[in-house]
């Protein structure tokens, strides 16, 4: 084995990607973090021929559009937690931070430091 077998097997550790993924974060501009939370929405929620680039950065994401519910609220703030390392808070602060893409990407940017 060559020294860039132990390269690849190094990349392919948790911790590795995790600070992979933490210098990504720290690195985005607030658009990127838009887009990229749009990517995740439309992912996880399997919004099946739903576009990331057809989501507002403003829309609500609950009783707009997209019609999302409770369920999908949970599975979000799942997702967000594995993805960007933060944990949405429940009660009134949760729900205006989910009111939109944008709420969501200023959550995080100010959770994560940006």
């Amino acid at each position: 084995m060559g020294a860039r077998a132990g390269l690849d097997r190094t990349q392919d550790r948790p911790g590795r990607q995790a600070f992979v993924l933490e210098q990504r974060l720290l690195s985005m501009d607030p658009a990127e973090l838009r887009s990229e939370i749009k990517r995740l929405i439309v992912a996880e929620l399997q919004l099946a021929g739903r576009e990331p680039e057809s989501i507002d950065d403003d829309a609500p994401l609950f009783g707009g559009a997209l019609g999302l519910d409770s369920l999908d609220a949970l599975q979000l703030a799942i997702s967000l937690e594995e993805r960007f390392g933060v944990r949405v808070p429940e009660g009134d602060e949760g729900r205006s931070i989910f009111r939109s893409v944008r709420g969501i990407a200023d959550y995080v940017g100010k959770v994560r430091g940006g």
